[in-house]
């Protein structure tokens, strides 16, 4: 993989920055042969932040064909003028395509055994756990792999803006693709299984034992002390090895960063999340980091959710 102000230029792919008064182009993967192929036979893939855009482009057999990463500008601009933005300057946003996911960062959830499950409780249980956020809506998902609905706050402007691609495209939340993906990954590895995905002003953290999910969180946090409080009171509350229980990194954080560094004084055993098996990714693209661009990668593999 290649950052754009990398000093390597493939001649067959577009790398460029391209910088707009609300959006910056942070990441650029075009493939050649994708202006050889009806966008009509493609799967798009979106995934909805505040503080990043993100969508990759894939054909039938899972090939990886584009690739773009936006984010603001702007700490100050909304996150109306900065999606709309990205919307209205990417022209492959405006093709027809065989298929669309769209998924929204949603950190205030409630998981419910599907056997428990109630849709008439949904804000009951989104409100025993979480504040609701000003301007969300209440909606479920159903996650069939772990047998649970998730129960999620919706910003109202992304549900808004999610359709204005297709009316049929499937807008689901993040777990909804992220919970399978790492459950597929914590089957091929023994014992208990940390995951802490890093993001801009939120940390998830998981614990899966085999199959069987333990424990998903989301939590805000500004500092790399705060994200450290955060997983350690997964390992305090499950009383997890410090020197034996395996820790995976997903997200923006990277080797020689702060939060690295903290988690490593207090946990023996991190590695980054390897790169998505069910993704072809082209040898040009490079599989540097691809812990860091993994979560878009799980939901272009992800299967189509049950709304």
């Amino acid at each position: 993989m290649a950052f754009l102000d990398a000093d390597d230029f493939a001649p067959y792919f577009l790398y460029r920055l391209i910088c707009y008064s609300v959006a910056q182009l942070y990441f650029d993967f075009i493939a050649g042969e994708l202006s050889t192929k009806p966008t009509a036979s493609l799967e798009l893939s979106i995934l909805v932040g505040e503080q990043q855009f993100s969508y990759g482009i894939c054909d039938t057999q899972q090939q990886l064909l584009a690739f773009r990463q936006y984010r603001p500008s702007s700490v100050d601009e909304t996150v109306e003028n900065f999606w709309q933005s990205v919307l209205s300057t990417d022209a492959y946003l405006r093709d027809t395509f065989w298929s669309i996911k769209v998924a929204l960062e949603s950190p205030a959830f409630s998981l419910i055994p599907d056997k428990l499950f109630d849709a008439n409780a949904s804000l009951t249980y989104l409100r025993n756990v979480a504040s609701l956020p000003i301007g969300s809506a209440v909606s479920h998902c159903q996650i069939p792999a772990l047998h649970v609905t998730s129960v999620y706050a919706a910003p109202i402007n992304a549900l808004i803006f999610a359709h204005h691609f297709d009316k049929k495209a499937a807008v689901i939340p993040d777990l909804a693709y992220i919970l399978p993906a790492l459950q597929a990954d914590a089957f091929q590895n023994e014992g208990l299984q940390v995951y802490v995905i890093v993001r801009s002003g939120y940390v998830y953290t998981v614990l899966f034992e085999g199959f069987e999910l333990l424990f998903a969180n989301a939590f805000k946090y500004e500092t790399a002390p705060e994200l450290l409080y955060f997983t350690m009171l997964l390992f305090d509350q499950f009383k997890l090895s410090q020197e034996h229980t395996k820790l995976t990194l997903i997200g923006t954080v990277v080797p020689n960063s702060d939060i690295y560094a903290l988690l490593y004084q207090y946990v023996q055993e991190i590695r980054f999340m390897p790169e998505n098996p069910k993704i072809k990714f082209p040898t040009q693209f490079g599989i540097e980091f691809p812990h860091l661009y993994w979560e878009l990668s799980a939901l272009m593999s992800s299967e189509h959710p049950i709304i």
